[in-house]
């Protein structure tokens, strides 16, 4: 059933979160013919909308939000900007929030980014509203394909070009990320639940030298939207922010997805792009691309070898099985962890001992019981400090995925540490999914 249209001299409303796109949206809407009304989310929102008509409201009065919207005329809703995850004991909530709770809860639990922003949606549409996205009210500020800024890409940079784009698009099916890092061939970095920003710097970090220099410029920082994902919310964004930290990482350029990212700030970016010899170029998503399945996930969740574990924790591994095998078709994946079945961390060719370690920051306040699993490869050795990392962020399990040939590498020291932590080592065979959708 197609969505009824709505008059254009009907406002649109804008949920504003935080960062400087909301106001950008807002001006192009308004260069578009349409009025806006932003509710500026409380805690977040820290844009100046100058004359525009705002209302400020927490994230927990939504009936007042609702109310809000209504009382301008509003049909049409857009939600832009950062947002971290509410938390539920810091909610002061209002009517509208308590009957509206189920889908709340939702959102607050969901996994990863795809089903929060369902339910996110699931709120707003069963009362009256059209939820709707930057490409229908803002398309001025999408990529467009071909050249937009600095150099051309090389033949080298187009072959890296290709290659991310069919990773993340495999990837997408597990909810993982819209960023890779590709250097000659080589998949250098993938975006987790982290961001894009920190992935660059972790690049940035591993790459300098002993005197923070960085060796010949090379790679390309991929950007698209991930195959399924609602275009209405969410979609990938770079701004000059995003070239000043390619160049700090030594990359040559960035290559995003026509049509599905945003560029904020197209001037800055461009004249920061032309400054620093970075290349900036809008290319077809339609790559051909390695197919993966949840089917397979499902398999992997009845593994015998999990069967010790929680349903919850059966989720989390054969997610993050899945997904590792998904990525050894790129001959990359060193490691993830997986936790209320969203991927929150991954590494392409760095250590499972980093990829374990910088969850940390991520997980304060999960300890009060074990959840979740780190899935390694079986190229990954395991050793007490690993194992002490992961009982640290309080894992339930680490998985060993061993490779075709390969013997099983957990020691029985291993496991004694393992169960000194709480910890269950379990490893399984690659060659028990090939049959698997």
């Amino acid at each position: 059933m197609q969505t009824p249209s709505v008059p254009r001299d009907l406002p649109i409303g804008l949920i504003a979160c935080g960062g400087t796109l909301p106001r950008e949206v807002a001006d192009s809407i308004v260069r578009g013919g349409r009025r806006v009304f932003v509710v500026a989310v409380d805690e977040e929102a820290d844009a100046d909308f100058g004359t525009l008509p705002v209302v400020r409201v927490s994230w927990s009065k939504f009936g007042a939000a609702v109310a809000a919207l209504r009382a301008a005329g509003v049909r049409d809703v857009l939600m832009v900007g950062r947002m971290t995850r509410p938390r539920l004991k810091d909610a002061r909530p209002d009517f509208g929030f308590i009957a509206a709770l189920p889908t709340v809860l939702k959102i607050l639990t969901a996994g990863g980014d795809d089903a929060l922003l369902r339910s996110v949606v699931a709120l707003f549409e069963p009362r009256g509203f059209r939820v709707v996205g930057v490409a229908d009210v803002a398309a001025d500020l999408l990529l467009s394909g071909g050249h937009l800024a600095g150099p051309a890409p090389s033949v080298s940079d187009q072959s890296d070009i290709e290659l991310g784009m069919a990773l993340i698009a495999a990837l997408g099916p597990f909810d993982i990320g819209q960023g890779a890092i590709v250097a000659n061939g080589r998949v250098i970095a993938l975006e987790g639940a982290e961001g894009t920003d920190r992935m660059i710097a972790r690049v940035a970090a591993q790459r300098a030298g002993s005197d923070g220099s960085l060796a010949k410029r090379s790679g390309v920082l991929i950007k698209r939207a991930k195959p399924g994902q609602d275009v209405r919310l969410d979609l990938p964004t770079i701004g000059p922010d995003t070239v000043t930290a390619v160049d700090r990482a030594g990359l040559s350029g960035i290559a995003a997805q026509q049509g599905h990212v945003i560029v904020a700030h197209r001037a800055e970016l461009m004249t920061e792009a032309d400054r620093l010899g970075i290349f900036v170029v809008g290319v077809d998503g339609m790559t051909p691309h390695v197919e993966a399945s949840l089917g397979l996930a499902d398999v992997a969740a009845q593994h015998g070898a999990l069967r010790n574990l929680s349903s919850s924790d059966r989720r989390d591994a054969g997610l993050g099985i899945a997904a590792m095998l998904s990525l050894l078709k790129f001959s990359s994946g060193c490691a993830l962890v997986a936790r209320r079945n969203r991927v929150i961390s991954i590494g392409a060719h760095e250590s499972a001992f980093d990829v374990i370690t910088r969850t940390y920051p991520a997980r304060r306040g999960w300890m009060k019981s074990r959840t979740g699993v780190s899935v390694i490869s079986g190229e990954e050795m395991l050793s007490p400090a690993l194992l002490q990392a992961a009982a640290n962020i309080g894992l339930a399990a680490v998985i060993v995925m061993i490779g075709s040939g390969r013997e099983p590498q957990s020691s029985q020291a291993d496991l004694e540490v393992g169960q000194r932590y709480g910890l269950s080592i379990i490893e399984v065979a690659c060659a028990d999914f090939e049959t698997a959708p």
